[in-house]
C-alpha cells in the first residue's frame, strides 16, 4: 500500500464529504473519530474510510496515533475541512513514486474564511508539512501542532483548499478549547506568565504587524475581522496562562509546570 490519507474528524459532517471525495485516489483513508455526536462516521464508513474512536487529548498525540494506524508507505495529513485539488492530487502521486523524494512535503495552502480565501496577513504563507513518509514523522504540540520530519523536506507546488471558518459561531465553538490548550502548551514549554503590559499591548502589536505590515488590509473586510478575532485570541490566551499558573502553584507550591 503506497498512500494513506489520514484525518481526525469531531462533529464534522457538513464538511467532510467533500474532503473523502478529494481523497479517493489514496489506496486508504484513516478516520480517526473524536467522539461525533452527528454523522461524522457514518458519512466516512460510506466514502469506504477505515473509522475508528479516540477521545481527543491533545493534537499531537490524536494525530500520532492516527499515523500508527495507516498502512501505507506515505501519509498524507488533511482536517476534515480541507480538499486535494486535481493539480495538487496528481503531483503527490508523481512525487510518492520518485525514487529521489524527500521524506516529507509542505504543501501551500489557500484558507477560506468568512466565505473568502484570505491570501495576506497571517494566512498569507501558509505551508504546513502534510505529506510524509511513514516512520519519518512525528506530531508534536498541544494545539497549533507542527510535524516534525527526520530526513530531508521538500515543498510540493499544488495548493492545499482549507474551507476553515465561514461563520462567527464557527470560530468561536473552538475558540476555549483551543486557546486553553494554547495556554497550557507555552507553560509546558516554561514560557514566562505575561505581565500587564504584554497582555495589553500584545494583540495590539500583533494587529498591527498582520495587517498593516503584512498586508492583511488588502483582504478587505475578512482580513480585518480575522485579524481582530486572532488579536482577542491573543488576549485571552495570556490570560488563561495566568490563570492556570495560579491554579497549579495552589495545588503544588512553588511549581509552575503543568
Amino acid at each position: 500500500m503506497l498512500l494513506s490519507a489520514v484525518l481526525i474528524a469531531c462533529n464534522e459532517e457538513k464538511k467532510i464529504q467533500a474532503c473523502l471525495d478529494s481523497l479517493q485516489f489514496a489506496d486508504e483513508i484513516v478516520v480517526v473519530d473524536s467522539g461525533s455526536h452527528d454523522r461524522t462516521p457514518e458519512i466516512a464508513r460510506k466514502a469506504n474510510a477505515r473509522v475508528f474512536t479516540r477521545l481527543l487529548d491533545n493534537f499531537a498525540a490524536h494525530r500520532n496515533h492516527a499515523m500508527s494506524l495507516a498502512e501505507g508507505e506515505w501519509i498524507l495529513f488533511v482536517d476534515a475541512d480541507e480538499r486535494v485539488p486535481m493539480e495538487l492530487r496528481v503531483e503527490i502521486e508523481k512525487t510518492i513514486r520518485d525514487p529521489e523524494a524527500a521524506d516529507g512535503y509542505t504543501v501551500y495552502r489557500i484558507n477560506q474564511i468568512f466565505g473568502g480565501p484570505l491570501l495576506h496577513g497571517a494566512s498569507g504563507k501558509d505551508s504546513p508539512l502534510r505529506l510524509v513518509r511513514k516512520n519519518k514523522g512525528q506530531w508534536e504540540g498541544l494545539v497549533h501542532e507542527k510535524l516534525n520530519v527526520k530526513g530531508r523536506v521538500g515543498a510540493l507546488r499544488g495548493e492545499l483548499q482549507h474551507v476553515t471558518y465561514q461563520k462567527l459561531d464557527e470560530y468561536f465553538a473552538k475558540f476555549n478549547l483551543f486557546s486553553t490548550l494554547d495556554a497550557r502548551e507555552m507553560l509546558r514549554k516554561g514560557q514566562p506568565i505575561p505581565g500587564w503590559p504584554t497582555i495589553l499591548l500584545r494583540p495590539w502589536a500583533e494587529f498591527i504587524y498582520y495587517y498593516i505590515l503584512r498586508r492583511g488590509f488588502l483582504d478587505g473586510s475578512r482580513g480585518f475581522i480575522y485579524q481582530v478575532l486572532s488579536s482577542f485570541y491573543i488576549f485571552i490566551k495570556y490570560l488563561k496562562m495566568r490563570e492556570l499558573s495560579k491554579e497549579k502553584d495552589l495545588k503544588e507550591p512553588g511549581k509552575a509546570v503543568i
